[in-house]
């Protein structure tokens, strides 16, 4: 049992080192393959491995659990096609991912309340589902189509993708 913590700090830090060297040397193989993507299981394994600690204070947690989803979001909004993913990059929606879980691991956080609304949920439960449709549905509507989307196709094609992750969620 002592050895557990040190062994996932030890594949994390090194599944993260082939990570960044694999973002300048390797981009395609460091993408799909677990050597250089363990690292970001392995956060949640320290998280779950970490030996219980006291309640922090409430305004700590609120803190880091809106701190966890600013990096999510900035993630998001600042990643562009250029950004080197993963490696280095990795480590903002990771680590806010592990500061929003760890937050509210000992009392649920405002921010905690919202990601548990239904409709948030609900997003949760299709999402690898939305993540396996909503490729194809793009591919095969450009096939079809060959202009750019407008607004309402794109909101269209969005629709139709919700929709075919939800039937093969159920």
């Amino acid at each position: 049992r002592k050895a557990v913590l040190p062994a996932i700090v030890a594949v994390l830090i090194g599944s993260f080192g082939l990570s960044v060297y694999g973002s300048y040397h390797f981009a395609s193989s460091n993408f799909y393959l677990l050597p250089t993507r363990a690292w970001e299981l392995m956060m949640g394994s320290f998280l779950a491995a970490m030996p219980g600690h006291r309640s922090p204070a409430r305004w700590a947690t609120e803190l880091v659990s809106w701190a966890g989803l600013a990096a999510i979001f900035a993630a998001i909004f600042l990643f562009d096609k250029d950004t080197r993913f993963p490696g280095l990059s990795a480590l903002l929606p990771c680590a806010g991912t592990a500061m929003v879980i760890w937050a509210n691991g000992c009392r649920i956080t405002v921010s905690g309340r919202i990601l548990g609304l239904k409709a948030v949920v609900f997003f949760g439960l299709i999402s690898y589902s939305l993540y396996l449709w909503h490729w194809p549905v793009l591919v095969f509507s450009r096939y079809w189509h060959s202009t750019p989307f407008s607004p309402v196709q794109t909101f269209l094609l969005l629709v139709l993708s919700v929709l075919l992750a939800t039937i093969s969620w159920w």
